[in-house]
């Protein structure tokens, strides 16, 4: 039996990260592997790439803040 899952990664950075050279390896890997995940798989691995499209990374402070405010 195969599941659809879909977990948001976690993890933050101080400074300058290489974020865009990161999402482009995960829509590769997605573009890959994200269809074959049934019977969502298809639908997750497109809303997976629109995300990756347009993540920006945050800076460690914003994150903090956002935190403060739950």
């Amino acid at each position: 039996m195969l599941v659809t899952s879909r977990a948001k990664s976690a993890y933050y950075v101080r400074e300058y990260h290489p974020t865009p050279l990161l999402n482009l390896l995960f829509i590769g890997f997605d573009c890959l592997f994200g269809w074959w995940a049934l019977p969502r798989g298809p639908f997750e691995a497109v809303h997976a790439i629109g995300a990756n499209l347009i993540a920006k990374p945050k800076s460690l402070d914003t994150v903090v803040r956002e935190m403060r405010q739950i």
